[in-house]
């Protein structure tokens, strides 16, 4: 029936969310109840990207693809693989990563006193957004193809696309709590962590802002680098280039794990806010 599979397909979403759970968070020492609310949050995220990909086939004309057939009138052309790599990062990486940013900012900030705890909040959003993402992929593939395709599909999302979803939020985070606690950082001589003068300039162009501040670009810069690996991975995917995929885990898994276990991140910025246990 169409409530098992459902039933099922849930299930097998939850397995990847308690693994690369049990993995970064096991020492979490936020509120219960917080988790539960950040993580809900981020699997609503996935109702208006299943709705807009839905739009796709029953109004044509909203695809990025054919918004961009005007330009062929101006001698500019996209073929190809050039569309697919061009939607991909621009109605993926960014409005995933941008939707995902959102409700992280929304967080309680009375909860958040630390790098770390700005990171750990970025990594139950996208456990979140990826378990509902999941069950969507996991319920088509059980539709439309057989049993093995479907263990397929669940052992390589599993590994690899839940915990993509992860490292994009977790690098979101991390520049969101620096943000977050702009002054204190800056003064505390952590301005180490800026990056390249390419960037800003690059920043200062799309904003308008000829100084921008610590606080403003750091804001940009995390989601400016969370939507670029997720554009990335999709697209090594894409083009079928999968032998990346073993090293962006390991190389991913130990990024984030120094991130959060970083003494730096984990300084008490807000001493007087003390946080209850949940």
């Amino acid at each position: 029936s169409p409530y098992s599979i459902v039933a099922l397909t849930m299930l097998l979403s939850s397995l990847p969310v308690f693994l690369w759970g049990a993995v970064f968070l096991y020492k979490t020492e936020e509120k219960r109840y917080m988790i539960v609310k950040t993580f809900m949050l981020g699997a609503l995220l996935v109702v208006p990207l299943v709705v807009y990909r839905g739009l796709w086939d029953l109004f044509p004309s909203i695809s990025l693809v054919n918004g961009l057939m005007p330009l062929q009138n101006y001698g500019i052309s996209f073929a190809g693989l050039g569309l697919n790599l061009l939607v991909l990062y621009a109605s993926i990486g960014i409005i995933e990563e941008f939707l995902k940013a959102l409700v992280v900012k929304k967080v309680d900030r009375n909860e958040v006193n630390t790098i770390k705890d700005a990171i750990e909040f970025s990594v139950m959003v996208a456990l979140g957004f990826s378990f509902a993402e999941n069950t969507f992929y996991f319920i088509q593939v059980y539709q439309n193809y057989s049993l093995e395709m479907l263990f397929q599909v669940f052992i390589f999302r599993s590994l690899f696309s839940t915990f993509a979803h992860v490292l994009f939020s977790a690098v979101y985070g991390y520049h969101f709590g620096l943000s977050l606690f702009a002054k204190k950082v800056y003064q505390n001589k952590q301005e180490r962590n800026i990056p390249s003068q390419i960037i800003y300039s690059f920043y200062r162009l799309l904003s308008f802002k000829k100084n921008p501040t610590f606080k403003d670009k750091h804001r940009f810069l995390g989601l400016f680098y969370a939507a670029s690996l997720h554009a990335m991975f999709n697209i090594l995917l894409e083009m079928g280039i999968t032998m990346f995929l073993i090293p962006f885990l390991f190389v991913g898994v130990v990024h984030v794990s120094y991130m959060l276990y970083n003494q730096e991140n984990h300084v008490v910025y807000n001493p007087e806010k003390k946080r209850a246990t949940g």
